[in-house]
């Protein structure tokens, strides 16, 4: 078989579209599955580096982040995303769009050698320049696999596509923790790890994938994906600053020991966080997309996830409320304690992410990036910002706090502009979510302010309580609201075939029978 007849098979493949709602039900439980190893392994990392590095050398780095998270968003330009939404592709298509973003790699790298001294003379920390150089290397490696990766979601290929990310990762954290231990790289060990996990991971996507390149002269065939991309790029240069413009403004104001703090506590409340919504959207937008067609079963099918999602990030988010000081005490260990207080405040925050996942969802999935990159610039971005600068000079905790009040304050906004000429309503998605977001928040609330257990000794066991308490308060929600909303009820019954489903497969491979 040719080279030319191997990318059009696997270009087929890639296309496969039957059973979209049972596929991207199981996408979804396998790369939850792998979240899992994956929080475990960042947690492990993380919690070696904080005994191993300091503060300052976390601060560094976040100032570092402030330049490449900026400049690392052109790597990409929105087009694997492209590739995983167009209704149909071909190999000048993929081709064109691989190739552009190789050169954008390239680009940034120059871009981030270019700028490395303005950083440098922001923060008056000399150390900061080289690092950023480092970091923005990782665009060239993360450029390489980006079609590839894009094409195993397009194909669910959901085990591939897992399997090469998680290896990628481990790669990389334990690369970081043996720098930071055995050669006592410092703040190098976390410069070099995104590095290290971008081409290891890039490497297995294209084992995975038989799909390689071909020289492309002409980009028209990949426009609209272009189009696409550009207006997706755009929102994530603006999110990127409305999401950093924190950091930078501590780091600016404050210096790397307050920044280190503050980024230890944000990187911490999320990693939960993206445990859940990495997965749940990595699978939704290409199943979401190939529904554009038919409008009930794509209403269903985003309401269905927003409602499981908005019941595991509510007991996250409550859980951050009522524990903070017990998780950073065993992750970050002594010497952390101003990043309990932080993260207290921020994870008011957590609350707004189910809800706030929903317009990803729903502007990508139908193409609408460009309504997406408006609402950012004139919704968010300047609403963050400015809140941020009003708040920095009042320390850390009044930003985290911000932070929270604000997030929370733009989701119903944001759900408004987004549904608009939509097959869902702003309302439908509010009611489908909004109770597990508010009886979280009661029952994380309660619990930090009651703090039943205070006089328990040892983190571990008044985490492991809380844990407890909030489980059973969403099991009682997600087994009692069903009865008053029939939203709710047909949720909870597709979410329970998934896992009977789910259930007769283990037994059939433990049997020694077919899967």
């Amino acid at each position: 078989m040719t080279r030319a007849e191997r990318n059009a098979r696997a270009l087929a493949a890639a296309d496969a579209s039957q059973s979209i709602g049972r596929r991207a039900a199981q996408g979804a439980g396998i790369a939850l599955a792998a979240q899992a190893l994956r929080l475990t392994i960042q947690m492990g990392a993380t919690a070696c580096l904080a005994r191993l590095l300091l503060p300052e050398d976390f601060g560094l780095y976040a100032m570092a982040l402030t330049l490449t998270g900026m400049v690392l968003l052109f790597t990409d330009l929105g087009l694997a995303q492209a590739t995983v939404q167009r209704p149909e592709i071909d190999q000048k298509m993929v081709s064109g769009l691989f190739l552009l973003n190789l050169a954008m790699a390239g680009a940034v790298v120059l871009a981030t050698a270019a700028l490395a001294p303005l950083l440098v003379r922001l923060y008056g920390a000399p150390e900061v320049g080289p690092l950023a150089l480092v970091v923005a290397t990782a665009a060239v490696f993360n450029a390489l696999g980006a079609q590839h990766r894009a094409l195993l979601m397009r194909g669910m290929r959901w085990v591939a596509l897992q399997r090469a990310d998680l290896l990628g990762q481990f790669g990389g954290s334990l690369l970081a923790v043996l720098l930071a231990w055995g050669a006592g790289a410092g703040y190098w060990a976390l410069a070099v790890q995104p590095l290290a996990t971008a081409a290891l991971a890039s490497a297995l996507l294209w084992r995975a994938t038989d799909w390689r390149p071909s020289l492309v002269r002409d980009l028209r065939p990949a426009r609209e994906a272009i189009r696409f991309g550009l207006n997706y790029t755009g929102f994530n240069l603006l999110n990127h600053f409305q999401r950093n413009g924190d950091n930078m403004l501590i780091g600016w104001f404050w210096g790397a020991g307050p920044l280190g703090f503050y980024t230890r506590a944000y990187n911490l409340m999320m990693l939960p966080v993206q445990a859940l919504r990495g997965p749940v959207s990595s699978a939704l937008i290409p199943a979401l997309s190939r529904l554009q067609d038919r409008p009930e079963e794509w209403r269903a099918l985003l309401l269905d996830a927003a409602g499981l999602l908005a019941v595991a990030t509510a007991g996250v988010g409550a859980l951050l409320v009522a524990a903070a000081p017990e998780i950073v005490a065993i992750v970050y260990g002594p010497g952390w304690e101003r990043a309990a207080t932080v993260m207290t405040w921020l994870a008011g925050g957590v609350f707004a992410t189910a809800l706030a996942d929903c317009l990803g969802w729903i502007y990508l999935s139908l193409g609408r990036t460009r309504r997406m990159l408006l609402w950012t610039l004139l919704g968010t971005a300047p609403a963050m910002l400015g809140a941020f600068a009003l708040a920095v000079p009042h320390g850390i905790e009044t930003v985290a706090l911000t932070f929270s009040v604000v997030m929370l304050a733009l989701v119903g906004p944001g759900l408004f502009v987004a549904c608009r000429g939509t097959p869902v309503s702003w309302l439908a998605v509010l009611r489908m979510t909004g109770p597990y977001a508010l009886g979280g928040f009661a029952v994380g609330a309660a619990l930090a302010l009651a703090a039943p257990w205070a006089g328990l000794p040892g983190a571990a066991l008044r985490l492991g309580l809380d844990a407890a308490a909030i489980g059973a308060a969403q099991a009682a929600m997600l087994a009692l609201w069903p009865a008053i909303d029939p939203a709710h009820r047909r949720m909870r019954t597709r979410a329970l075939r998934q896992l009977g489903a789910l259930r007769e497969r283990l037994a059939r491979r433990r049997a020694g029978g077919p899967a």
